[in-house]
């Protein structure tokens, strides 16, 4: 992709594998997340602008190279940030710190700001926002528009695991230990009867567990996963997903699947054939979609489920 680096250093994907051991230890998982992210920086620095400077050695007076301009700010979403920058801390010990606290709303996927304090003077420094896992990087980018509200124009970002639709929706440069959230070919020999029966068996299992079925959603991942094909199929596939008997969400705002069909580039660009879409999905009995922009999806949404009331 696009402004993405997948680091595939020995040590870096030798550690990753390590931490997503189930039987990792606690001790031993925030370890190696704090080793990955000193490795990670070296990555995310290593064209930083250098200045010439003269300085003294114990021999003699010579020019070296130090690192142009105002220090570095790491900007961790915590609080699973938090550790993951203590090895980039270790490595560049004079960076500054920006606390970005968010969490994302469980029934409305709305990230929620509870903590802010950054730099006064985030304009004139490199903005390194530290994210350990990037899905639909919702939260991500509330904390990347919210640095952004407070002057930061030089961003990039660093997580440890990322789907490809989560970084087209930053839109930054973005450095990652594993592209892992999407494959880039990914194999099913029939989409929608896999999809199908993995809700399935995944939603009796959470009920099993003594969660309330009217608490369970099921959502088919369109984007993740799954070639332009698949999520077609599914898109066509919502009776079948109804069928299993509880509510079913769409996420397909600004997703790829607008670029491969329609040529848009630009995410935002998406919204207006989002909002169609979703009037497709309301006419077929889709319950949720989750969405960016709000208000003309409402509106499709409106239409799409009375044509579907009429029906």
């Amino acid at each position: 992709m696009q402004g993405v680096t997948v680091v595939d250093h020995p040590l870096v994907q030798h550690k990753l594998a390590l931490i997503r051991d189930k039987e990792r230890s606690t001790k031993t998982f925030r370890e190696l997340l704090k080793e990955l992210g000193m490795l990670l920086c070296y990555e995310v620095t290593r064209d930083l602008p250098l200045t010439t400077v003269e300085i003294e050695t114990p021999l003699v007076r010579t020019s070296a190279q130090r690192i142009a301009g105002k220090k570095l700010v790491f900007a961790p979403v915590l609080r699973a940030g938090m550790t993951f920058v203590e090895g980039m801390l270790d490595l560049v010990p004079t960076a500054r710190v920006a606390h970005v606290g968010m969490y994302r709303e469980p029934e409305t996927f709305v990230a929620v700001e509870y903590f802010f304090k950054a730099p006064a003077d985030l304009g004139e420094r490199l903005v390194i926002v530290v994210a350990p896992v990037i899905a639909t990087a919702n939260t991500a980018v509330a904390a990347i528009d919210r640095l952004k509200e407070r002057g930061a124009k030089n961003i990039r970002l660093v997580c440890l695991l990322g789907a490809p639709e989560g970084f087209d929706a930053t839109q930054l440069d973005t450095i990652t230990a594993e592209l892992k959230a999407v494959e880039a070919d990914p194999t099913y020999k029939d989409v929608v009867s896999e999809v199908v029966a993995f809700l399935q068996e995944r939603a009796e299992a959470a009920a099993a567990r003594g969660v309330a079925r009217d608490r369970i959603i099921v959502d088919p991942g369109i984007g993740f996963g799954k070639t332009l094909e698949h999520n077609l199929a599914l898109l066509r596939a919502v009776p079948r997903l109804k069928s299993l008997g509880f509510p079913v969400m769409v996420g397909a705002s600004r997703k790829s699947l607008f670029k491969a069909l329609l040529g848009l580039e630009e995410p935002k660009a998406r919204d207006a054939a989002t909002a169609q879409l979703t009037a497709v999905l309301a006419a077929q009995g889709v319950d949720i979609v989750r969405v960016h922009e709000v208000p003309s999806n409402l509106r499709a949404a409106r239409l799409g489920d009375s044509l579907r009331r009429a029906a």
